[in-house]
């Protein structure tokens, strides 16, 4: 049996990478628009990055204060 040799730093996985410029262009799409559909999209994207292995809080600032805000506003939506 062959034991595969993972790197601990989540950022080196394309998958991460693929999430990570999905989320920055959403992100910007987002800013530029007050569709609810769009909030959804980042606030899901920003979901995704964090369920393989990201954690918000490592987020640039700038997206991590676009999601901050976002999750405020989708609650006050709720």
């Amino acid at each position: 049996m062959q034991v595969q040799k993972f790197s601990t730093l989540p950022y080196t996985r394309p998958d991460y990478a693929a999430a990570q410029q999905k989320l920055r262009e959403l992100t910007e799409q987002a800013e530029h628009a007050a569709d609810y559909a769009a909030l959804k999209a980042v606030v899901k994207e920003r979901n995704a990055l964090t369920a393989i292995g990201q954690p918000a809080y490592l987020l640039p600032t700038r997206q991590r204060q676009s999601c901050r805000r976002i999750c405020t506003d989708e609650a006050e939506f709720v």
